[in-house]
């Protein structure tokens, strides 16, 4: 590999993990993250030297840690923070004077792309799917009623920006993909379409 070669997913995913900090868009190349992973704080250098010495998680405790939720709290609220106010276009309508908040960086499609012939890798995504509900029941409950109530107030619940946000959906898309990886799933990837 020569020196110019980026970190890769699996290295940046473990970054975090690590760290507790997003370095992907840092620029990091192969070499610097591999440094930085070999000089990881003591308890996961202990992981790294005796690998039966940490149990992993099963996916299910990982996509229930609160790191995850966390994570995930953090994107919905950084989406909330993105506002427009949407008006009636006044060449097909007479203008009522009705403004609808618009929250959010949109409507999109985000899943995951992998080999179909891993059945390991198809049964974390359906798995994924299945702890969904479960995942942004404990992200509302992070949020609190009374932020809840004022989505609902303003047009636009919680429950629409889980089914509809392309950000938010990415982000646990690649979230899952980084598990994938961890546990030494290869060719995945996520793919995202925007309207």
């Amino acid at each position: 590999m020569d020196a110019s070669t980026p970190a890769s997913k699996a290295q940046t995913w473990a970054l975090f993990c690590i760290y507790k900090k997003d370095f992907r868009d840092q620029h990091l190349t192969y070499e610097q993250a591999s440094e930085m992973i070999k000089n990881a704080p003591a308890k996961h250098a202990v992981a790294k030297e005796n690998p039966g010495a940490t149990k992993p998680k099963t996916f299910k405790d990982y996509m229930l840690s609160d790191e995850v939720v966390d994570r995930l709290t953090k994107k919905i609220m950084s989406e909330m923070g993105i506002s427009s106010v949407v008006m009636n276009d006044t060449s097909l309508v007479k203008d009522d004077g009705k403004r609808y908040v618009f929250l959010g960086m949109g409507c999109g499609f985000s899943y995951i792309k992998f080999d179909k012939r891993s059945k390991r890798a198809a049964d974390i995504v359906k798995q994924s799917e299945a702890l969904k509900p479960v995942v942004e029941a404990r992200i509302v409950k992070k949020l609190g009623s009374e932020f809840i109530g004022r989505l609902r107030a303003c047009g636009n619940p919680i429950q629409a920006h889980f089914c509809q946000n392309l950000n938010y959906k990415s982000a646990y898309n690649y979230i899952v993909t980084g598990y994938m990886e961890s546990v030494g799933i290869t060719k995945v990837s996520v793919m995202n379409w925007d309207d």
